[in-house]
């Protein structure tokens, strides 16, 4: 099968609402995120399957999840397919959008270029970078396969890649992208003010004392 995850810190888990979604087949997972008013984002994880792959690969284990459902359509069409659809019904229920992942498709290709246009999307990396036909995120290869697409009203101030990797356990390199809290839940992020402590002058009886009496 696939394997997509999302981990949520600090204020997004908070943030979180019921509006969590799960491919059966591993392909995508969502959060939704409510943010202030109407406001609401949602941040998915995508795996998008090879064309071809051997007995034990994601696309067999695909094919025969769908041939028990009687569909005899090639699972990497129905990824698309399905993964467009979905897009749009998030669209349709207000969503802002950052999609990122693994989709086994070079990302300035025709037909990714196509997929974002019909769905009105944008390569977050593009949006502070114009060298994107530079980047190889997969070792061994020569392709970036592995970026985040983001909706129009999200807004990024950096964006970038991990180091090359260089093993057989780290064969992507992952994208992060820095997203402004505001555009994201329509509120800023107040300052954190750390109280300044004073410290005890543990030569003075006096202050002993009163330390020791208040706690």
């Amino acid at each position: 099968w696939g394997g997509t995850g999302i981990i949520l810190t600090n204020d997004l888990t908070a943030r979180c609402t019921t509006g969590t979604e799960v491919d059966k087949l591993g392909r995508w997972v969502s959060v939704l995120l409510k943010g202030k008013g109407a406001i609401k984002t949602r941040l998915v994880s995508v795996y998008g399957p090879h064309k071809k792959g051997g007995a034990l690969s994601a696309i067999a284990q695909h094919r025969a999840y769908y041939l028990t459902k009687k569909q005899e359509d090639h699972p990497y069409i129905l990824f698309w397919k399905e993964m467009q659809e979905k897009i749009q019904e998030w669209k349709n229920n207000g969503e802002q959008l950052i999609i990122g992942g693994d989709w086994n498709v070079q990302a300035d290709s025709k037909f990714m270029q196509q997929f974002c246009t019909t769905a009105n999307l944008k390569n977050a990396y593009n949006q502070v970078h114009n060298d994107n036909k530079s980047i190889t995120s997969r070792y061994p290869g020569s392709k970036n396969i592995d970026f985040i697409l983001i909706t129009a009203g999200i807004e990024i101030g950096k964006a970038g890649y991990t180091p090359q990797a260089g093993g057989a356990s780290e064969d992507h390199r992952a994208m992060w992208i820095e997203v402004s809290f505001k555009s994201a839940m329509g509120i800023r992020i107040p300052k954190v003010i750390h109280p300044i402590i004073n410290r005890i002058n543990c030569q003075d009886p006096g202050e002993v004392n009163e330390f020791n009496r208040r706690y």
